[in-house]
């Protein structure tokens, strides 16, 4: 149920992503909300845990398949930030033994 929840908040915010933000810049830029659902995401999920990686390239293909940018470039760019957060969780957060 958790992994559904969380696969339909990266389809309704990629829907959101490429329909309705380009057309309401804020302050001269299009904000990435989907770049930053990722990064959170990401930094709570749980160190065993790969829903985020599988959810990062889901989105990325949504990302892409909707996008007018080069393609692969949305996943790329989801599965490396997910991988960053992964490693410097790994290295450099020390988790409860509790």
């Amino acid at each position: 149920m958790r992994a559904l929840l969380f696969l339909f908040s990266f389809l309704v915010l990629v829907a959101l992503q490429v329909s309705f933000l380009p057309r309401f810049p804020v302050a001269g830029f299009i904000p990435n909300i989907l770049f930053l659902f990722v990064f959170l995401a990401a930094f709570v999920e749980r160190p065993q845990s790969s829903l985020t990686l599988w959810g990062a390239l889901l989105a990325g293909f949504l990302w892409d398949a909707y996008s007018s940018h080069f393609l692969g470039q949305g996943v790329s760019i989801l599965v490396a930030l997910v991988l960053l957060v992964k490693i410097a969780k790994a290295y450099y957060v020390r988790f409860p033994a509790f």
